[in-house]
């Protein structure tokens, strides 16, 4: 359910960044605003274009595999954990996830078996 949340919220996001766009576009065209604005308009598009298919699609698409539970599912051992960093990454089979995805509080060198959508990299559950 938190992943449906999220998707969501990122989406809800999305748009009101889309429509600030179109409202500022507007008021530079009426010049109610000076045209250095361009250059926030600029960088949330490109902000946009890296965004939208980096985070929403992969879940946009991991919607049927998530509603019908057909999950993925990987057993392995948690190479590395980076517990201070600012990003908490932990390091699974050689790739890096989210620790606030996982279900459980990963501890490194230890065997884990996890479910995610195939997508996203989601993880639904760990054990």
């Amino acid at each position: 359910m938190k992943f449906l949340f999220i998707l969501l919220i990122e989406i809800v996001l999305t748009i009101f960044v889309v429509v600030g766009m179109v409202a500022i576009h507007k008021k530079i065209k009426r010049k109610e605003l000076s045209k250095i604005y361009y250059i926030f308009l600029a960088l949330a598009f490109i902000s946009l274009i890296y965004y939208i298919p980096v985070r929403i699609v992969p879940k946009v698409r991991d919607i049927p595999y998530f509603i019908s539970g057909n999950y993925k599912e990987a057993k392995g051992t948690c190479d590395r954990l980076k517990k201070f960093s600012k990003e908490k990454e932990v390091t699974f089979k050689g790739e890096d996830t989210n620790l606030e995805q996982w279900t459980v509080y990963p501890e490194a060198g230890k065997e884990y078996k996890i479910k995610f959508l195939p997508n996203s990299k989601w993880i639904v559950d760990c054990q």
